[in-house]
């Protein structure tokens, strides 16, 4: 017998298969409820965050974190912060990150950390990325636009670059308004006026 065009054998294995993977699952968590259990933290630290890197390393770190309430409530906000704690484990985490991660890991950097602290953030995006810092500091729009609109965030960058003391920093506030003002002829050109 067939059922369109699936023989019924077929169908047969394939419920055996699921029925079989449901009764494991289901023996796993009667035998083993720290299984179930196993949810992460609503909230984590940056302290507690660098012993698991250390631990088991940012790609299965980022396994049990990415996607869940520590990642929205804890972690990308810490990144976005500045501090120094949180961009090392950015740092960290990035070197384990691969596509959706890496995106956010991206954002809470040069959306949330740079206006904030572009004298700790570029240095770290020099690690990351390589380049220029004029380069670094040259942000194209395609993923997300800054809350606030892209005049507020620049102007942001560019008041905390006025605070440079030393003569690295001021050779890194000089690039980096280099190439915000690269930014901001993009961002026009682009239509790009918020």
């Amino acid at each position: 017998m067939k059922f369109g065009s699936v023989p019924a054998a077929d169908i047969m294995q394939y419920s055996n298969r699921v029925e079989m993977k449901s009764i494991i699952v289901t023996l796993m968590l009667a035998f083993c409820p720290a299984i179930a259990l196993a949810a992460p933290p609503q909230n984590v630290t940056a302290k507690s965050l660098g012993m698991e890197i250390q631990a088991i390393g940012p790609a299965r770190v980022l396994e049990k974190y990415y996607d869940t309430p520590a990642w929205v409530n804890s972690i990308t906000p810490g990144i976005e912060g500045g501090g120094s704690q949180w961009l090392a484990i950015a740092q960290e985490l990035h070197s384990g990150a691969d596509g959706a991660a890496a995106e956010d890991i991206d954002l809470a950097l040069y959306f949330g950390a740079l206006p904030r602290e572009p004298f700790r953030v570029i240095p770290l995006l020099n690690t990351i990325y390589g380049g220029t810092v004029e380069k670094i500091c040259t942000i194209g729009f395609e993923a997300e636009i800054p809350k606030g609109g892209v005049a507020n965030y620049l102007a942001a960058i560019k008041t905390k670059l006025k605070a440079a003391n030393t003569k690295a920093e001021n050779a890194m506030a000089s690039a980096c308004l280099r190439g915000l003002e690269q930014t901001r002829i993009e961002a026009e050109a682009q239509g790009i006026k918020e």
